[in-house]
């Protein structure tokens, strides 16, 4: 479902002499209004603006306003239906004047705006897109650090080639489910040509299709299942590796299967031919000169691996290098003859065999239409890799040029575009970790040093960095204590979150203790490509001194150090995703903190657990911002299939809207509960669960047929029917 979008007249008036930054953001926040109803952050208003709302388009200086129309604030004309999906956008206003009234005027006082118009791309972000439109046959790579806009540039570069009438079908890959349904939220926003010329997929899709194979939906959905399995094992099985579990599972996935290519793959430069090895004795030596690891532990993961073969572990690599063979042996999907641009996001979170599944298949759709033009575009990355990928940017440009014959042409977004000027600078800082790790084992990428586009005195102001010295765990754990007191804070209201690096917090809290935990606790592999705007960190300093003892160590050869290069991966995911203050739990004194000199940075401030309690219970927000702020997280909670959380906390959300008596947030919100029905058939499905995706859909559909939406029954009709083509495949088979 997309929103009408109505924009006063003197909007435009209201952007004169502000900075273009202001002006770029907000065009996006008016597409996120069209797309969703909603925008990540959002503000409510008091008095005489109350139920205005307000989306920061410069930290806390400048705000976006604008306001349902069901809410009434606008004479005009009735409308022959529920006016619960208009939006209209008044203008861009100062902090100062948040309780100045607000001259609504009539209906008459507004024009509608289509999506297709609005396009807030920067210079660089054009920049690639023109390239891209101009070559007959273009290959381009996207680099660039965590918020400096690559999946915008994406997202309008899709549309851009959905227009080009040379170009007949556009397959859009992105890693997770969330990101698809972002992707897909933003298509279907834009005109019936561009969404009906644009297939998005995420990875794992593709292979289930070629190979029929299934996977777990992301590679750490089932890590905790194989690090139990490692527990197992013998000291004998695994030596030095079974006291690092993520290190063995990484190095399995990442650099033994992950670069494991089927027989008769070749390429024809000989570069790369000691990436390209095979599971097997005769290739131990090569591959533990590789990776700089001594033979015994090189035979011991090698011989590891082989044991999984054919197990329920690492399928989605298996399922690579099966569709890799079918490719092979002609044995092409249908869509691949119309298929003429490929375009890739989070890259980074690829294998090299999954990369070269893609470049596979860009190179037999070029063998069968040779003369027709075509587009490969990847973006990601290097820097922030918590995904066991093993991703290196200068082997994958390398191996898609030798398979494709051309050398990908390089776009870096440096600029920062999202968080505040000392957060960037934190990230930016953090980057020193990797100088206690050989160059072998650091980012191959250049480190890219963070700019920004405007002037210091009329940038987007700063954040807050906090530090706070962690109140100590008791156990058992009471509801009074101060752990438990502290994540009840933070669930109480949104846009908040803990990151755990030690991983030991939600073992520590169960029981009654679970809800609130649940909804707030977040590990760095969870937490990655979403955002909030109070972060808090725990274990940071640990992880960060355990981290440089493996550095330091000299027994078990290398595979300290590859332990030590995925803790400082996931510090700086940790550091990275906050928009508007974030709080480290550690003494003053943690060494980390000078590694990040945060001495140095602006907005830094000390306070104890008791005011960091204070602190949170007196942060004001106001009904809408709460509804608003629960509504974006139910999104998250969706994707790391916590179904009963979400649902939970998107009832708060339904229960506040209609106290308010807010009739565009309790649709908005009751659309969100049937869809969260939807999604769990969906992952039951991929599953190969059915009957319980049968009962999800079900459910989703009595409240379908109540809720009355047709786009909604519409989607519940079409799940339905993917459901029962499974299900009589199956009774086939029986026969």
């Amino acid at each position: 479902m997309s929103y009408r979008l109505l924009k006063h007249k003197g909007y435009d008036e209201s952007l004169d002499r502000l900075p273009q930054s202001i002006r770029h953001k907000a065009a996006w926040a008016q597409v996120l209004l069209g797309m969703r109803g909603r925008t990540p952050s959002v503000k409510g208003t008091r008095g005489l603006n109350a139920r205005w709302r307000r989306t920061p388009v410069q930290g806390n200086h400048y705000y976006m306003w604008w306001i349902p129309r069901s809410e009434g604030v606008v004479a005009g004309p009735a409308s022959d239906g529920p006016e619960t999906n208009t939006i209209l956008i008044h203008s861009v206003r100062h902090h100062d004047e948040t309780d100045e009234p607000i001259d609504a005027g009539s209906l008459a006082d507004y024009e509608e705006i289509s999506l297709s118009t609005l396009d807030p791309r920067y210079k660089e972000q054009f920049d690639l897109s023109r390239h891209v439109n101009s070559d007959q046959m273009a290959l381009a790579a996207i680099k660039g650090l965590p918020g400096s806009g690559k999946t915008v540039s994406l997202l309008y570069l899709v549309k851009d080639l959905a227009q080009r009438p040379d170009l007949r079908k556009i397959l859009y890959v992105t890693y997770s489910s969330r990101l698809k349904r972002a992707a897909r939220e933003f298509l279907l926003a834009q005109d019936n040509a561009v969404s009906q010329a644009v297939t998005i997929r995420t990875l794992g899709e593709i292979e289930h299709d070629l190979t029929g194979l299934s996977s777990a939906g992301e590679p750490f959905g089932e890590l905790r299942d194989f690090a139990r399995f490692v527990e197992l094992q013998t000291a004998a099985t695994l030596g030095p590796w079974k006291k690092h579990p993520q290190a063995l599972y990484t190095e399995i996935r990442a650099h033994l299967l992950g670069k494991t290519f089927p027989p008769g793959f070749s390429l024809p430069d000989h570069r790369l031919a000691d990436l390209l090895h095979a599971n097997g004795e005769r290739q131990i030596e090569a591959y533990a000169a590789a990776r700089d690891l001594d033979l015994p532990a090189a035979t011991l993961v090698v011989n590891f691996a082989e044991r999984l073969h054919g197990g329920r572990f690492f399928q989605d690599q298996r399922a690579a290098q099966r569709a890799i063979e079918l490719l092979h042996k002609g044995r092409l999907p249908g869509w691949l003859a119309e298929l003429d641009a490929l375009v890739v996001d989070e890259v980074q979170d690829l294998t090299l065999v999954q990369i070269a599944l893609l470049g596979e298949l860009v190179r037999a759709r070029l063998r069968r239409r040779p003369d027709a033009p075509f587009v490969l575009t990847v973006a990601g990355d290097e820097s922030q890799i918590v995904q066991p990928s093993g991703f290196d940017w200068g082997v994958t440009k390398e191996l898609l040029g030798e398979q494709l014959g051309i050398w990908p042409e390089e776009f870096e977004f440096y600029y920062q575009r999202r968080s505040p000027r000392n957060l960037g600078q934190l990230i930016d800082n953090s980057w020193r970790f990797y100088r206690h790790v050989p160059k072998t084992h650091r980012p191959k990428a250049r480190r890219q040093a963070l700019e920004y586009g405007e002037d210091a005195t009329s940038g987007d102001g700063y954040g807050r960095i906090l530090i706070c010295p962690p109140a100590p765990f008791s156990s058992p754990a009471r509801p009074d204590d101060p752990w438990p007191l502290l994540l009840a804070e933070l669930a109480d209201k949104p846009g908040r979150v803990l990151i755990d690096l030690t991983e030991r917090v939600r073992p520590m809290l169960s029981g009654a203790l679970a809800s609130a935990r649940d909804e707030v606790v977040f590990l760095a592999r969870e937490i990655k490509g979403l955002e909030r705007a109070t972060v808090l960190i725990h274990g940071l300093n640990q992880s960060y001194e355990r981290a440089l003892r493996l550095c330091d160590s000299h027994e078990e050869g290398n595979i300290p150090r590859f332990e030590a290069r995925r803790l400082f991966d996931e510090m700086r995911v940790a550091l990275s995703r906050s928009t508007e203050k974030i709080v480290l739990l550690e003494p003053a004194d943690a060494p980390v903190l000078a590694e990040l000199a945060v001495a140095e940075l602006s907005g830094v401030g000390a306070l104890t657990w008791e005011a960091l309690l204070d602190t949170l219970q007196t942060e004001e927000m106001s009904e809408l911002e709460v509804i608003e702020g629960y509504l974006d997280e139910v999104d998250d909670l969706l994707e790391r299939e916590m179904w009963t959380p979400a649902r939970r906390r998107n009832r708060r959300a339904y229960d506040l809207a209609v106290q308010l008596g807010d009739l565009a947030l309790q649709r908005e919100a009751q659309e969100q509960y049937i869809r969260s029905y939807l999604i769990e058939a969906d992952a039951l499905l991929h599953q190969d669960e059915w009957p319980q995706a049968y009962e999800r859909n079900r459910e989703a559909a009595a409240l379908a047929a109540s809720f009355g939406d047709p786009f909604v029954q519409d989607e519940v009709q079409e799940q339905i029917e993917a459901i029962s083509s499974v299900i009589n495949g199956y009774v086939r088979s029986q026969l």
